[in-house]
C-alpha cells in the first residue's frame, strides 16, 4: 500500500459531477505516492540535478522549425517534434517554452512520452529564445499573454481544427502565462485543456521570497537573472571567440537603437528587479515591477487583493491540471492557490510533498513523476478516450 505520507494532496471542487472530479478517476498515477531518490532528498538537490541535467542536455527528440510572425511585427518560433511513428496523428500538445529551450530535459521528455502516447507536439519558443531572431524590442514579459494567444489561434486555425484535442503546457513561468491566458479568454478559450508544473502563481509573492537568504539572492534569482540578461547580450563576453556565437539571440542589436532602454544599466542587472526596472518597465509600459506582478499574476495577489488583482483561476473554463510541489525553493508554497482551486469545478490541483522545481526525480534512475499524469490528463480530457486506456511508452523512456 502507498505511503500515505507521499501521496500527493489533491484539491478540487466539492461537487462530485464537477469536471474536475471525474478526470481525477481516469488519472490513478495521482493516488501513487512520489518518493524523491534517495540522494536528491531536498527540493533543493531535486532543483539543482535538473538544472544539472540541462547543461548538456541529450537530444532525443527532434524537430523542425517554422518562424511565426505576430501581429506587431515580432517573431516566435514554433519547432515541431519528428516522429515517423505518429504521421496521421490529430491531437496536439503544444509546449510553452517561454524563457526555455525546446532541448531542456523535461521538456524532452515531456516531448517524447506525448509523442509515443500518439500526441503531436509543437514547442513554442518565446522572442529571442532557442535562437529565434529578435524583430521587435519587446522579449519575455510575464504579464504579457498576446503572443500565447496568437500561436493558439495559428494551430486552430491552420493545424488542429476543432474539436480536436489541442492541450497547453507550461512549465514555471510559461505555467503562469499559460493560466493567465487559460483565465482571461474563459469560455472563449480555444485550448481543450491546459497543465500547468511548478506555476509561481503570484510574483509579487515570489520575487519577495527570492528576497529571503542569501541562498536565495545569490543562487536562484541571480541565475534567473543571468538567462534574461544572456537573452539580450548573447554572452557575447563569453562567445566572441566561438563561431556559433552568431547562432544566438540578435536582441542586443535591436534595443541599440531603442531610447527607451538603457543597456549599461542592463548589463549591470544583478536580480529580477534590476532587470523589470531597466527593461520590461520601458519596453512594456509599467512603471514599477509591483505594477508588473500584480498584472502578471495568474492567482490573486497573497498580500494586495483590493487594488487590480483579479483572480484568473477563478475563469478558467477548460479541464486544468495544476502540480506543485512544497519545497520547490523558487515558487514559494505560501502563494499556492487553494481555495481558488477549490472553488472552479474545471480546476485539478495536486501538491506534492517533494518534487523541488520541476525535479520529481524518484528511484536511482532518476524516473520524473509527474510525466505519467501529464500524459493521463491530456488523455483524459479526450472525451472518446476509454477509461482504462494504456499509456505505452518507447523502451528507455522512464516515466
Amino acid at each position: 500500500m502507498p505511503d500515505e505520507r507521499h501521496k500527493p494532496k489533491l484539491t478540487a471542487h466539492a461537487d462530485p459531477a464537477a469536471p474536475s472530479r471525474r478526470l481525477l478517476k481516469k488519472l490513478p498515477s495521482l493516488s501513487e505516492a512520489f518518493k524523491p531518490t534517495w540522494f536528491l532528498p531536498t527540493g533543493h538537490l531535486q532543483t539543482i540535478m535538473t538544472h544539472s541535467l540541462n547543461i548538456a542536455p541529450r537530444r532525443v527528440v527532434h524537430y523542425h522549425r517554422q518562424l511565426l510572425q505576430l501581429s506587431d511585427g515580432g517573431t516566435v518560433s514554433l519547432d515541431w517534434a519528428s516522429h515517423t511513428s505518429h504521421e496521421h496523428a490529430k491531437d496536439l500538445a503544444a509546449i510553452l517554452a517561454e524563457d526555455t529551450t525546446p532541448t531542456i530535459s523535461y521538456i524532452q521528455l515531456t516531448a517524447k512520452c506525448c509523442l509515443c502516447a500518439g500526441f503531436r507536439v509543437v514547442v513554442m519558443n518565446a522572442r529571442g529564445c532557442a535562437k529565434t531572431p529578435v524583430t521587435t524590442s519587446k522579449l519575455v514579459c510575464p504579464a504579457f499573454t498576446a503572443d500565447v494567444k496568437e500561436v493558439v489561434a495559428h494551430l486552430r486555425e491552420n493545424y488542429v481544427p476543432a474539436p480536436t484535442l489541442l492541450v497547453g503546457i507550461g512549465y514555471s513561468l510559461g505555467a503562469n502565462i499559460l493560466l493567465k491566458y487559460v483565465g482571461e479568454m474563459g469560455t472563449a478559450c480555444p485550448l481543450s485543456a491546459a497543465i500547468s508544473l511548478a506555476n509561481p502563481y503570484d510574483l509579487e509573492t515570489t520575487t519577495a521570497h527570492l528576497a529571503t537568504s542569501w541562498w536565495h539572492r545569490q543562487i536562484y534569482n541571480k541565475a534567473l537573472t543571468s538567462g534574461l540578461v544572456k537573452l539580450i547580450f548573447k554572452k557575447a563576453r563569453f562567445l566572441i571567440h566561438i563561431r556559433k556565437s552568431n547562432r544566438l539571440s540578435n536582441a542586443h542589436n535591436v534595443l541599440t537603437s531603442d531610447t527607451r532602454v538603457n543597456l549599461k544599466l542592463l548589463a549591470k542587472a544583478r536580480v529580477l528587479n534590476d532587470f523589470d526596472v531597466h527593461y520590461s518597465c520601458p519596453i512594456f509600459g509599467f512603471a514599477t515591477p509591483r505594477d508588473i506582478y500584480k498584472e502578471a499574476s495568474s492567482s490573486k495577489c497573497m498580500q494586495f487583493i483590493a487594488v487590480h488583482c483579479n483572480s484568473h483561476i477563478a475563469s478558467i473554463a477548460i479541464p486544468t491540471l495544476c502540480l506543485s510541489a512544497l519545497d520547490d525553493p523558487i515558487c514559494p508554497h505560501t502563494a499556492i492557490p487553494y481555495a481558488e482551486c477549490a472553488a472552479n469545478p474545471n480546476v485539478l490541483l495536486a501538491v506534492t510533498k517533494h518534487g523541488g522545481h520541476l525535479g520529481y526525480y524518484t528511484r536511482s534512475s532518476l524516473d520524473t513523476w509527474y510525466i505519467k499524469a501529464i500524459v493521463q490528463f491530456a488523455k483524459a480530457v479526450k472525451p472518446t478516450s476509454p477509461d482504462d486506456i494504456e499509456i505505452v511508452l518507447t523502451p528507455k523512456v522512464k516515466v
